[in-house]
């Protein structure tokens, strides 16, 4: 009878030993099945890899220097205006070519893009490609006759080709667009002046004058008239004030310098 109470005691211990483990492993299977993979688990949003990426959305205004960064440039989102940006950044870095690239890129985002058009022609004539600048600026007026500085690069390439006339014809029309730029009264100065139009061009620099009185650039172009003009007195008043407003102009004191010799010499007031 002992015996047989022994022998049914352990087949208990056992089944209830079984049963334990298999507990125990159904447990665990169940809690393995409730677990998910950390590479599964959705991230939650992150504020500051949001905040830096909205950083990125949009070409920083002008003078940031953010766009003298290219690696950052070239992480905004694409666009015209970030083509133009990167086009930008090439020519400040003496590289027309890229720039040009770039500059297209923007036009392929927007064929309408006057900024785009008027930068493409200056990287152009930086790669002595004249027709095709040319083309590009035409294009731009075209498209928009109001917007002076197609009127003001055009000009501009005209002069570089010394085509005078033209270049009167492109400032004059830009003074007609907007009669307060001074950079563009001095560049109508400078090109009656290369045509040897002195009157008109004195006219034009004194506007650029009335304009913007602290650009040292029109009392200095004045200066050099008279002085072709052998007005000597009005050279020197000229470039006195032309060299109060820029004291390190090395160009102007030695003139003034070889003014005063010259005067000293031959006893001219």
């Amino acid at each position: 009878m002992s015996k047989i109470r022994f022998q049914l005691a352990g087949v208990i211990f056992l089944v209830g030993l079984l049963g334990c483990s298999g507990g125990e492993k159904n447990e665990a299977h169940n809690r393995a099945e409730l677990q998910t993979p950390a590479s599964k688990i959705p991230n939650k949003p992150n504020k500051k890899e949001k905040a830096w990426k909205d950083r990125y959305s949009g070409v920083p205004p002008a003078g940031d220097p953010r766009l003298k960064d290219l690696s950052y440039l070239q992480r905004l989102e694409p666009s015209a205006e970030t083509e133009v940006a990167i086009g930008d950044y090439f020519l400040f870095e003496a590289q027309p070519d890229s720039a040009a690239d770039h500059y297209q890129l923007a036009l392929n985002h927007d064929p309408k893009n006057l900024v785009a058009m008027n930068r493409l022609a200056t990287a152009l004539q930086r790669l002595g490609e004249m027709k095709k600048a040319e083309e590009s600026l035409l294009a731009a007026i075209e498209l928009d006759p109001f917007y002076i500085h197609s009127h003001i690069n055009l000009g501009t390439l005209n002069m570089r080709q010394n085509r005078y006339e033209k270049a009167i014809s492109e400032y004059r029309l830009a003074t007609t667009i907007d009669s307060t730029n001074a950079v563009v009264w001095f560049n109508l100065g400078l090109a009656y002046q290369k045509s040897e139009m002195n009157n008109p061009a004195i006219r034009a620099y004194q506007k650029a004058m009335e304009i913007d009185p602290d650009d040292p650039k029109p009392w200095e172009q004045t200066g050099w008239i008279h002085y072709g003009s052998k007005l000597y007195k009005g050279a020197r008043e000229c470039w006195t004030e032309a060299l109060q407003r820029d004291p390190n102009n090395e160009r102007l004191k030695s003139a003034l310098s070889q003014l005063e010799a010259y005067r000293d010499s031959t006893n001219t007031p």
